[in-house]
């Protein structure tokens, strides 16, 4: 893609007072853009024109990243924990600080809000094993169609005990131009993950819609072992990156 390249990124300093910079790795040059306090990653939109944050009061915050760099609230209500824009801009997907087990999705096309309820899938059909406490990061493939998240899941034990463990999830929301309403529309990515193994941070490649990129991190021998892996969708093949 042409155009310029930069880095969108937050300061946090005692002293700072600008939160957010964009950076230039060809000059080396910071350009502060704004001074509201954001609680996570912003989300770029795919041509690089705005990003979606939650500011320190958990509102929703679009801002352009062209000057004057401009900001606008998306959402005054103070119950937002994270953000994702799809690539064209024309949906978000967000989570609540509540652990209310859900996404809720937002089209600026349709003007409507839609709440889909997070479920672990079981292989008969119809049929899902719950279990999900809450979703944390999220990201929207190149399509705008469907959501790659990780969660945070309990599971109780024969014994009576509780295991809770993350995973990573791919939701399909929109469907041939309109919400997919359906039951079964959540699968994940690995079924059977061993005990005391997670995974999560899940990201789409830039160049590939079925290519994901994750963190898995492994406590099942003394000293806890971290990974950054990738799985191809289509040939199911996982392969080690750092």
């Amino acid at each position: 893609n042409t155009g310029t390249e930069s880095v969108l990124l937050t300061a946090s300093s005692a002293t700072a007072t600008t939160t957010m910079y964009l950076y230039n790795p060809i000059s080396k040059a910071f350009t502060a853009i704004s001074t509201t306090k954001n609680r996570h990653m912003p989300s770029v939109l795919d041509n690089g024109s705005a990003a979606a944050f939650i500011n320190d009061s958990k509102q929703m915050i679009r801002i352009t990243l062209s000057s004057p760099y401009t900001e606008q609230v998306i959402s005054p209500n103070s119950i937002w924990k994270r953000v994702a824009y799809s690539k064209d801009g024309t949906k978000i997907a967000a989570i609540t600080t509540d652990v209310d087990t859900s996404i809720h999705v937002y089209s600026f096309v349709k003007k409507q809000w839609k709440k889909y309820k997070l479920y672990n899938p079981t292989f008969s059909s119809g049929v899902n094993s719950g279990g999900v406490l809450y979703a944390d990061v999220l990201e929207w493939d190149q399509a705008g169609e469907n959501l790659v998240y990780d969660a945070l899941s309990e599971v109780k034990l024969g014994n009576g005990s509780k295991k809770t463990y993350w995973d990573i999830g791919i939701i399909n929301i929109w469907d041939d131009g309109t919400w997919n309403s359906g039951e079964d529309n959540i699968f994940k990515l690995f079924t059977g993950i061993p005990e005391n193994v997670s995974v999560g941070n899940p990201s789409f490649s830039k160049n590939s819609p079925s290519i994901i990129a994750f963190d898995l991190i492994d406590n099942r021998e003394a000293e806890t072992e971290y990974a950054i892996y990738a799985v191809n969708l289509e040939t199911n093949k996982t392969g080690v990156v750092y």
